[in-house]
């Protein structure tokens, strides 16, 4: 009888803890449904991975969070563009698997800290993500730094050959 009852109700609940998130939790409603709608344009093409710090200041109404990366090899985070970001006491960590791979790094808005865990929680998928593409363009830059110097030692050396067959 508890299995029938628990079956039968089990849309009920759901449904019940909707309503009650939307009245007693506005801004955690907000958040799950800002992230929802985030990973829905990006499967739609419309938007990019790199939109979810905007996306987030909005949903938690605080127009300092940034969010940060953890990079393999740099000394702290980093921001969507590369650039480094100190930590603060109110960071909370973006976990994947039991590894960080950024933080959340809250301003003056009043996002409570439980709310902000959960939001990490939410978005560590495409904190990865971020942190993945922005690893990857490092590296091409890298590739194509070191492309660069090889052409022009090669350059240098025909130069060099050159005056040396003149002379």
């Amino acid at each position: 009888a508890t299995a029938v009852c628990a079956l039968a109700l089990a849309p009920l609940r759901s449904r019940l803890t909707a309503q009650v998130d939307r009245s007693l939790y506005p801004l955690r409603q907000s958040v799950r449904a800002a992230l929802a709608g985030l990973r829905a344009r990006i499967d739609a093409g419309l938007a990019r991975p790199e939109d979810l710090p905007d996306v987030l200041r909005a949903a938690l109404r605080d127009p300092d969070l940034r969010v940060g990366y953890v990079l393999p090899g740099a000394p702290g985070l980093v921001d969507e563009h590369s650039r480094p970001i100190t930590a603060t006491a109110a960071e909370v960590p973006v976990l994947v698997s039991g590894t960080q791979v950024g933080a959340l790094l809250p301003g003056a808005g009043e996002a409570p800290k439980e709310l902000l865990r959960e939001t990490a929680a939410g978005s560590a998928l495409l904190v990865e993500v971020i942190r993945s593409r922005i690893e990857l363009t490092q590296a091409l830059r890298e590739v194509a730094d070191s492309r660069a110097r090889l052409l022009q030692a090669g350059y240098r050396e025909r130069r060099r050959l050159e005056r040396d067959l003149h002379d």
